[in-house]
């Protein structure tokens, strides 16, 4: 159930009449609204329709809004986590609302933060209009929203249900502004632009259990800096296996070849990437060379040392 300011993580449908009380001054405004929205998200470009189930206060913006009734939805919608340890959720994005052909279309961006513990959820933010067609493209406003995703999403793939409740701190008619570029290709994915730069550093080499992750070593696994020496009983028994760790970030598709114990070659992924050299490698200096290379990128090279004299 809806808990208010609390570390309770779970949101029921039949919560959002106290969710709307709770935001009540958020809420006050000019005009505002309540929504049943239906809407399908795979890889950030949202499609549904949007259902006006209860409206109060009085505005011409207001009649003219709906009007619209149950409307078609589309647009692209971003997100970002704040950090590991903070679970808010930060996002943003453009959607139009398409009404019948003589109300016309409204384009709309906005941006929300989930509330604190419920990063899937409970969402509260601010829009603009910023164009629309037909009658609609009379409409200037601004105001907050709070909506509220009211069960645990599984999947952005299939279609999913919110309670949108919108409130507008300004709203007029005025002259039609029409759609601008933006709002015409809100339903187009955008491309990030390509990494300028390749970058791929040697953290160290490691010894491991064989099979470890090409992206992680099992915790508390040491990491040897270049021209280390190792000694002792490091990596005797079923931890004989040597690692390169790499950290790599740049274009998608770089790859590392090398030798060390033997020649190799492995993709890279973005961050932390384990590379397996070979087994059992014997006592003594160990040199070795390796190139991480993608088409149109200068390429990195290294040649690290590592000194074993272990007694295996």
């Amino acid at each position: 159930m809806f808990v208010p300011d609390s570390n309770e993580m779970q949101y029921m449908p039949s919560d959002w009449t106290r969710v709307v009380s709770h935001y009540k001054a958020r809420l006050h405004g000019v005009w505002g609204t309540q929504w049943n929205l239906r809407h399908n998200d795979p890889g950030g470009i949202f499609t549904g329709s949007a259902k006006l189930v209860n409206s109060t206060g009085a505005n011409p913006v207001g009649a003219l809004i709906k009007s619209l009734g149950t409307v078609r939805t589309a647009g692209t919608i971003t997100g970002v986590y704040g950090n590991e340890t903070v679970s808010a959720l930060t996002v943003s994005g453009i959607g139009l609302l398409r009404g019948r052909r003589s109300v016309g279309s409204l384009c709309v961006t906005f941006s929300a933060r989930s509330a604190a513990g419920y990063a899937d959820q409970l969402f509260l933010g601010t829009f603009r209009v910023v164009g629309g067609t037909g009658r609609a493209a009379k409409v200037y406003g601004s105001g907050t929203f709070v909506v509220l995703q009211p069960n645990l999403l599984k999947s952005y793939s299939r279609p999913f249900s919110m309670n949108l409740a919108v409130s507008f701190k300004h709203a007029s008619l005025g002259r039609p502004q029409g759609f601008s570029t933006a709002c015409r290709n809100a339903t187009k994915p955008k491309r990030p632009p390509p990494p300028k730069k390749l970058n791929a550093t040697l953290a160290g080499w490691a010894f491991a259990a064989g099979g470890a992750n090409t992206h992680s070593l099992p915790p508390g696994t040491t990491i040897y800096p270049d021209r280390a020496t190792v000694t002792g009983a490091v990596g005797c028994g079923a931890s004989d296996n040597l690692y390169w760790v790499i950290d790599y970030s740049g274009p998608s598709n770089a790859t590392l070849s090398g030798c060390v114990l033997m020649g190799f070659q492995q993709a890279l992924k973005q961050g932390r990437n384990v590379v397996f050299l070979g087994s059992s490698p014997p006592n003594g200096p160990l040199s070795s060379k390796g190139d991480v290379y993608a088409k149109g990128y200068t390429p990195v090279n290294f040649e690290p040392t590592l000194a074993l004299s272990r007694s295996c």
